[in-house]
């Protein structure tokens, strides 16, 4: 799927799957979001660009220090994505940096 593989596929809210693109040349991470209806009668769409992170507290810190506007109050925590969980903050912007949790990546 033009260069894509679909990384990770779950449950989201109200019952719609969410599904996580990865581009393994650049590790940049797709979200798409399957709704019941969006504008043009799509039913899914890319929700946001997410940031493979490793360390997420120093990359929380950076975007606080330079200024970016962090749309979540901390670094928020998703443990129904992947196996071990997942950790994330989102910027102003179609962006989030998440952290996946040890060993649950690729499984």
């Amino acid at each position: 799927m033009l260069g894509f593989r679909v990384a990770g596929k779950f449950p989201g809210k109200g019952g719609h799957n969410v599904y996580f693109l990865e581009n393994p040349s650049d590790g940049k991470m797709y979200e798409i979001s399957q709704r019941d209806q969006l504008p043009g009668g799509a039913t899914t769409r890319v929700e946001h660009i997410a940031y493979r992170s490793e360390e997420l507290e120093k990359d929380y810190t950076y975007c606080k220090e330079h200024g970016y506007k962090i749309l979540s109050d901390e670094i928020e925590v998703s443990p129904n994505f992947w196996e071990k969980g997942s950790r994330c903050f989102k910027i102003e912007s179609p962006c989030a940096f998440c952290q996946m949790h040890a060993d649950s990546f690729g499984s």
